[in-house]
């Protein structure tokens, strides 16, 4: 059933519930010569060449290389991959379907032998349900892996 709201019943139930109406105009608009603003309006920084997807990914990534420095940090990698379902051929038309991945942010290993799969989220309640989708899917396939997820 959809639902039909006139210009002014929808600015009434904007009054009741304390919000202002929201002008088109006064929302961020890319110029010309940009590239249009991400979906979650994160903003891709790049930090010795590599590109983030966010502020925060990036200043985590640097709080990395100085644990590494410090030696509290062994190794660690950026855009861990593992396979939730994998790829196969479709018998009824030949197609090649590609296998499902979850891609996390790090995969750190420690200077005691632990390894962390880590994600870098915006808040606790920045998750997508194909993210969460995707977690149970991994921790099912990979019963050993924990995602540690990192808020600012």
């Amino acid at each position: 059933m959809a639902l039909h709201w006139t210009q002014e019943q929808y600015d009434e139930f904007m009054k009741r519930n304390g919000r202002k109406r929201e002008d088109r105009n006064s929302r961020p608009q890319p110029d010309d010569d940009t590239e249009k603003p991400s979906k979650y309006r994160n903003k891709k920084v790049v930090v010795d060449g590599i590109t983030f997807d966010s502020q925060k990914e990036a200043k985590f990534y640097e709080a990395l290389k100085l644990l590494k420095l410090a030696g509290e940090v062994k190794e660690f990698t950026l855009q861990p991959e593992f396979i939730l379902f994998d790829g196969y051929i479709r018998k009824r038309d030949n197609k090649k379907i590609r296998p499902i991945k979850y891609i996390a942010d790090f995969r750190v290993v420690w200077a005691d032998g632990r390894v962390e799969i880590i994600d870098v989220k915006p808040s606790s309640q920045f998750k997508t349900r194909v993210y969460q989708l995707k977690r149970k899917l991994l921790e099912g396939r990979y019963p050993d892996i924990f995602v540690k997820e990192i808020y600012d």
